[in-house]
């Protein structure tokens, strides 16, 4: 006998993103071009960061594992706002 399937739990990434959490990964990502561009990236190099705003919240070289650690957050940060990039270092080709 199978057992019934559940129907799957809405998670927060299955939402359309509005307006304003377009608007929010935007100027994190201009914010980051242009920290990344003046060179203050530069002791995250070889890493994932998590940008919100004009702050790093976090750096891990695993992006699963920053992404685990932004998560674990939870509602402390607003998660669909964050912004993950890598900063490439020395002799990458990214």
């Amino acid at each position: 006998m199978s057992a019934v399937p559940q129907p799957a739990v809405p998670s927060i990434w299955d939402a359309p993103y509005t307006e304003e959490e377009r608007q929010a990964l935007w100027e994190s990502h201009l914010w980051f071009h242009d920290q990344r561009a003046a060179g203050n990236m530069v002791p995250y190099a070889k890493q994932f960061v998590a940008v919100l705003g004009d702050r790093v919240l976090a750096a891990d070289p695993d992006k699963d594992g920053l992404c685990r650690r932004i998560e674990a957050l939870g509602d402390s940060v607003p998660q669909r706002r964050v912004l993950v990039q890598y900063v490439p270092g020395p002799g990458d080709h990214y």
